[in-house]
């Protein structure tokens, strides 16, 4: 590096001026390393969801505003400046789409604090509550419709016996109880979770939370970019070869489904084994198909 240095001396001794010191190369390098380190976590197969976008920017942004205006050069102040222009243009795009939103607030150790920690409007934090409640009321009713069904009349013949008498009546209030609770209130009003897997959590809460943990799966089951779904195009290539060409769709389907929980640890290799080779020859009948995938031992 010497040779260089002694030709900007010699010939551009003014541009040689403009040379980064040691400090500011290094807080330029810990800006440019921000991003890549942000793309490789999103981009794994960790639990990053949807609900991690809006604060990943922010930290992102929060990291070229205090580097920029304390530790770099004009030059390179400008071009930070044009990195978080860039980065504020994305930004607004996530308000176009209420899913960055409300999946912020189904996080357990975000709910609505990040908005207020953040410095956001109280009437547009207002305003984002409203639309998780309408959302709930959209789950809840379609809940609703499902466990309705038709059964036919039948006549039941009164107990005569003056012996049996009801005394569990009381088991009625449950259910009105659970009609008439409010689960978003409830949990927002929860202390908030410190937890890196929220559908995990949402999971081992689904009995406390019956419709506001579908509507918290469903929203955090967002993937955050394509990655996973390209990773899927390149994983069926190699899985569907030549000697595999009449697969069914059904059936590529639960071997990509398998080899994903497998990844993930959602199986026990006790369960699997059980599973492949049971006793004596047996037919199991598809459900979407009619496929027979044939297991002997």
């Amino acid at each position: 590096m010497r040779y260089p240095r002694f030709l900007t001396i010699k010939h551009s001794p003014q541009l040689f001026q403009c040379r980064a010191t040691t400090r500011p190369w290094l807080a330029f390098r810990h800006c440019l390393t921000t991003v890549p380190v942000a793309t490789l976590f999103f981009s794994s197969d960790s639990m990053s969801t949807i609900a991690n976008v809006v604060s990943t920017m922010d930290v992102i942004d929060n990291i070229l505003e205090s580097r920029g205006e304390r530790e770099l050069q004009l030059a390179v102040v400008h071009a930070v400046s044009l990195g978080r222009n860039t980065l504020q243009w994305y930004y607004v795009k996530t308000g176009l789409s209420d899913v960055y939103a409300l999946a912020l607030i189904l996080h357990p150790s975000s709910k609505l604090e990040y908005f207020r920690a953040n410095d956001f409007d109280a009437a547009w934090i207002s305003a984002v509550e409203i639309k998780l409640r309408r959302e709930f009321n959209v789950y809840r009713q379609r809940l609703a419709i499902k466990e309705v069904e038709p059964t036919p009349a039948t006549t039941v013949a009164p107990q005569l016996d003056d012996n049996i008498i009801n005394f569990s009546t009381f088991q009625n209030l449950s259910t009105v109880d659970e009609e008439t609770r409010d689960e978003v209130s409830d949990y927002l009003a929860a202390p908030r979770v410190r937890t890196e897997d929220p559908m995990n959590w949402w999971w081992n809460h689904r009995r406390e939370y019956p419709v506001l943990s579908q509507v918290a799966l469903d929203y955090l089951s967002v993937p955050s970019t394509s990655v996973a779904v390209e990773r899927v195009f390149s994983h069926g290539r190699r899985l569907l070869e030549f000697t595999r060409n009449r697969m069914s769709g059904a059936s590529f389907r639960r071997q990509l489904c398998l080899g994903s929980w497998g990844r993930n640890n959602l199986i026990r290799i006790q369960d699997l084994i059980a599973a492949c080779t049971p006793k004596k020859r047996k037919h199991v009948e598809l459900e979407e198909e009619d496929d027979i995938i044939e297991i002997s031992d």
